[in-house]
Order: structure tokens, then C-alpha cells, then sequence
């Protein structure tokens, strides 16, 4: 799998598309990674190992990515799956069987000077063309309805394939198992290459030219490395103290509301900065570091401490406890299918309590007057 990315990569459009500017200050900020990451990338390298299994009969060999610390048997259970979703889409189409391309790069440079991306999978078949991209993220679901990323992932290939297959139509598909997300869009090929030509296009000029527009935003500061320093950040977000009426409206507070989630991130931010600087040596007036509380007591030698407490007179079965392991430690032991054959009768769940979302939140609403009734057993 390939392990560098371009400067207007796919992966980032949702950033540059809308935020020209963040390329420019990105450009001197190292990238970093997380566990999270990490465990994708895993879990990819699963899914390309089953589908260069099913399409081209390589011999799998998974010894090594077992060992990782990452690893959970999981990972194989839903690229397995993967595998399946993939070959159904090839199995939809009566003929010959498609083009498969697994882990593929693919390059819009022709829009995006330098601009290329990694498709997870592509099957190309005559007038038509799938992507279909693996997501292991349990966070957040993903839409592959009018996904620029996918877009791109789409247009590259069909700039590469177009020729030899005539295609008309693109389908792209999100496959998010541990979610249970799974979309897909459709776009005619025409209207496909017009977007890229103009919209995307644009973009990227901005985002190479001398002077880019700074648009910060929720989406496009999200996974912004330049964002704990970003000045036009900062002055969108201090935008909110203009808005100061006697008392808020629920129109003004759903306004507020957006800016106040990313004042707060941003708060957290600063604060992570500011320690950085401090530890490298800068100054940040007002601030300084200081050593924290104390962490929780701990034996230097567990054993000689029993001993010694054995010595005092204290009987040895004080000394011990023996406790079941979590539900969750002894889920992943089993794996989540035994677990759930073996005690899924045995498992119950504490209701969530009222959470504050946006209505584009795909849960149903919840309604205080209707789960008092519920709980009465009353008709409202």
C-alpha cells in the first residue's frame, strides 16, 4: 500500500476544495498519525491480501500482520466481507467479468498539478466503472452520495480506462462494516468530468497561487495540520462575540451552536500549541509550565511487598483479589460471533442519555413528553 500522499490528494479535498489557503500553511507542518489510523491501515492491508486472494489467486500471507499489536481477528472477519461485497458487484454484470484493480493509484493531474490518490478497489467493466472504498472508522459514517473523494478516486481511473471501455456511467461505493455503512452514488461520466474540470480545477489554482483564499470551516478545519496557528481561523471563530443580543433566540442559538463546538476544539488546540512551543523553548507570554499532580502510588516490586505484608501477619487471601475480566476484554478474546452465541443473552445495556446533535443526524429525534409516556405506559 502506498504510504505518501500528495499535496492535493483526494483523501483532502473536503480541506483544499474549500480552503485553498491550507495547502500553503500545511506545507511546513509535519503530518502525523494515530492508533486510529494505524488500525486502518491494518485492517487495508487485510482487505487487499482477501481480494488479491479472490480475483487473482494469491496466496494470502497474513502471519505478519497478525503480529502487529493493532491486530484484532475482526479485521479478517470484515475484509472477508468486503471481499464479498466487492465480488457481488463484479457478479451483478452478465459477460465478461470486469477489470479488477486493486489498491490502485490513480492521478487527476491534468486538474491538480501533483494530484493523485489511492482507490481502494476499481472493477471496470465496458461503459461503466465501479470504486468502491473501504472505511474501517466506527466514528463517523460516510456517504459516498456526492463524495468528493470518491470523485476523484473515480475520475482518475476514468481518465486512465476511458479509453479502452467507452465509459458512460460511475458508480461509487462505501463499504463501513463495523458501522453497518454501506452507500453508493451514481454519476454520468460527462457530468463526472465536468465537475472535475471546473470545480476542481479551481480549486487547486487557488490553493498553488500566490495569495489562496483562507475559507476555515468545520469540515475543512477538521484535519487541518496548520489549524492550532491558523489566523483566519481564529478570526471566524472570535466572529461570534459580533452576534450579542439581550437574549438568544433558538434561531441565533443554532447559528451559535456550530462555532461554539469549534471554539471549543479550538481552545484545546491552542492549548496543545502553546505547551509544544514552551517545551522547545519559546515563550508565550502569560503562560509557563509546571509540573501536575502527582500520578497514582505504585510497588517498585509487587511481590516483595506481598511478602512484606505477609510478614506484618496480613493472611495471604487479603492480599489478593480475583476479578472476572470486562465485557468487552473477554468480547474481543472470544471474538464478537462466539461471544455473541455464547452470551449474548446474558448482556444488557444502560439506554443513552439526550444528546445535542445536528438534525442531519441520521438518529430518530427524541422526545421527552413520549418517553415519560413510554415508561407509564401512556397514549399521548
Amino acid at each position: 500500500m502506498p504510504e505518501f500522499h500528495s499535496r492535493l490528494g483526494a483523501s483532502s479535498y473536503s480541506r483544499w476544495g474549500s480552503c485553498p489557503g491550507s495547502v500553503k500553511l500545511e506545507a511546513g507542518i509535519p503530518a502525523t498519525t494515530s492508533v486510529y489510523a494505524e488500525e486502518g491501515t491494518l485492517a487495508h492491508a487485510f482487505c487487499e491480501a482477501e481480494l488479491n486472494r479472490r480475483f487473482f489467486g494469491v496466496k494470502p500471507r497474513l502471519a505478519k500482520l497478525r503480529k502487529s499489536e493493532l491486530y484484532d481477528k475482526e479485521m479478517e472477519k470484515h475484509a472477508m466481507e468486503y471481499g464479498d461485497f466487492v465480488y457481488s458487484i463484479a457478479a451483478e454484470h452478465i459477460g465478461e467479468p470486469p477489470d479488477v484493480y486493486v489498491e490502485h493509484m490513480v492521478n487527476y493531474c491534468n486538474v491538480a498539478p501533483g494530484g493523485f490518490g489511492t482507490a481502494d478497489c476499481i472493477l471496470a467493466f465496458p461503459g461503466e466503472l465501479h470504486v468502491i472504498d473501504f472505511k474501517y472508522g466506527k466514528g463517523v459514517p460516510v456517504s459516498a452520495v456526492g463524495n468528493p473523494q470518491m470523485r476523484l478516486y473515480a475520475y482518475g481511473a476514468y481518465r486512465e480506462l476511458n479509453f479502452m471501455l467507452d465509459i458512460k456511467n460511475v458508480h461509487m461505493h462505501i463499504f463501513q462494516p463495523r458501522i453497518e455503512n454501506f452507500s453508493s452514488d451514481e454519476i454520468p461520466a460527462d457530468e463526472l468530468r465536468k465537475w472535475a474540470n471546473e470545480e476542481v480545477r479551481i480549486a487547486a489554482e487557488l490553493a498553488l497561487s500566490d495569495n489562496p483564499p483562507y475559507n476555515p470551516s468545520p469540515t475543512a478545519c477538521r484535519w487541518c495540520r496548520a489549524k492550532n496557528l491558523c489566523k483566519a481561523r481564529a478570526d471566524w471563530l472570535a466572529s461570534a462575540h459580533g452576534k450579542n443580543p439581550d437574549l438568544l433566540t433558538p434561531e441565533q442559538i443554532g447559528e451559535l451552536l456550530p462555532l461554539a463546538k469549534e471554539l471549543e476544539g479550538w481552545a484545546k488546540d491552542l492549548t496543545g500549541e502553546a505547551q509544544n512551543m514552551i517545551e522547545q523553548g519559546e515563550h508565550v507570554p502569560g503562560y509557563k509550565l509546571v509540573i501536575g499532580r502527582a500520578g497514582n502510588r505504585s510497588f517498585t516490586d509487587a511481590d516483595k511487598a506481598i511478602q512484606r505484608a505477609k510478614d506484618a501477619g496480613i493472611a495471604e487471601a487479603m492480599l489478593y483479589e480475583r476479578r472476572p475480566i470486562t465485557l468487552s476484554a473477554m468480547e474481543k478474546l472470544m471474538g464478537k460471533e462466539d461471544f455473541e452465541l455464547a452470551c449474548g443473552d446474558l448482556v444488557t445495556r444502560a439506554p443513552g442519555k439526550p444528546t445535542l446533535v445536528p438534525e442531519s443526524d441520521k438518529r430518530q429525534a427524541y422526545s421527552p413528553n413520549a418517553a415519560v409516556a413510554a415508561e407509564f405506559g401512556l397514549d399521548l
